[in-house]
């Protein structure tokens, strides 16, 4: 998603100071831990990052403590790491309940993780606070779509497409790939109800500005079925699978797998009956609601956690350049979610999950 042509950007090298004297510490832990990612010892970087979120205090840095978290979420949402995930989410909730931040980051993996009305939830307590974050509402309107209210999906991500046309780089990298994933939510919320060619309008916005996004295809896989185009719909089945930037959840992966199952089957049953009859019949699958197999997907269970609480957000975003003092024999591991969910303000946009190992800078760097 052209991260490091985003943060290539000249940057101050000065020592970082900070009026917080144990932010020093935490500056140099966190730099500790990105330079393990770095290296390729992610679990050891884990365990880092870990430490820094327990040092974190009331009075920290915020872009410190918004770095370690999302830093944090992308470790977890590379490994699907999920229960560990909300389980550590939730306990810095449970002593931040101010931060708006670590909600959005755990809406994030309760979607990943196949708990839509979770992350509905979560999203939402993000939004009453902060009430035009675009995170959220691309977020939320498109887990509202997988909980069946296309109404409600496209109120919220028509509102966050709105936002993004605000920004005067919005031809930019970051903002076209933003705008291909809600193309794409609003391309399934007008499936949901039942407007085919807009859907199909929408999804070929989002294909020409992220041809690789596997989620587009599974939701145009969704909507061919419904238009009862069944080989359309098995050629994007297949297509979610193989597209990796970024790939689809495992819970989708699983579904996907069903669906193309389920079509072969049915073509290959089609087939076999029109080579031993003289008409030919169009192959048609077994009488069903579309989203029923959202509802028997049943998804692992939730680690326990203390309920949302309100509050202010924790919103500032700074961005990094990498360190070069280790240089990975492999290359950089890509990302594994469909959230690259810029705020509304050109000056402090950072992806919200990175594509490679970042070092921590001075917050005074020029932007």
């Amino acid at each position: 998603m052209g991260f490091w042509n985003f943060i290539s950007r000249p940057f101050s090298k000065k020592k970082p100071t900070f009026p917080n004297p144990s932010d020093a510490d935490l500056h140099a832990l966190l730099s500790q831990a990105a330079e393990e990612y770095r290296c390729e010892r992610h679990e050891r970087a884990e365990i880092l990052f870990l430490q820094a979120l327990g040092k974190g205090t009331s009075s920290s840095a915020e872009s410190l403590v918004e770095y370690n978290l999302q830093f944090l979420q992308f470790l977890w949402l590379q490994t699907e790491a999920y229960p560990r995930a909300i389980e550590h989410l939730s306990e810095f909730i449970g002593k931040f309940k101010n931060s708006s931040s670590a909600y959005r980051y755990r809406a994030t993996v309760y979607w990943y993780s196949g708990h839509p009305s979770e992350a509905s939830a979560d999203f939402t307590e993000v939004l009453r606070v902060l009430t035009d974050d675009v995170d959220s509402l691309l977020g939320r309107g498109q887990v509202l779509e997988e909980l069946g209210k296309p109404a409600g999906a496209k109120e919220d991500l028509s509102r966050a497409l709105q936002l993004l046309n605000k920004v005067p780089n919005a031809s930019d990298k970051i903002w076209a790939s933003s705008q291909a994933y809600t193309r794409n939510g609003i391309g399934a919320a007008w499936s949901a109800m039942g407007d085919f060619p807009k859907a199909m309008g929408e999804f070929d916005l989002s294909i020409a500005l992220r041809p690789e996004n596997a989620w587009v295809y599974f939701n145009r896989a969704e909507t061919f079925k419904k238009m009862k185009q069944f080989s359309e719909s098995l050629r994007d089945y297949r297509k979610a699978l193989t597209a990796t930037d970024p790939k689809l959840p495992a819970y989708k992966i699983a579904l996907a797998k069903q669906e193309i199952q389920a079509l072969e089957n049915s073509l290959n049953l089609g087939q076999k009956t029109t080579a031993h009859t003289s008409s030919s019949n169009t192959p048609s699958l077994p009488a069903s609601n579309p989203h029923n197999h959202r509802a028997t997907h049943h998804a692992p269970p939730l680690p326990s956690h203390s309920p949302p609480q309100p509050g202010p957000a924790i919103s500032a975003y700074l961005p990094f350049p990498a360190s070069a003092r280790c240089t990975p024999h492999s290359p950089a591991p890509t990302h594994t979610h469909n959230a690259p969910h810029p705020r509304a303000s050109p000056s402090t946009i950072l992806p919200a999950c990175p594509t490679a190992p970042l070092a921590l800078l001075d917050k005074s760097a020029p932007t």
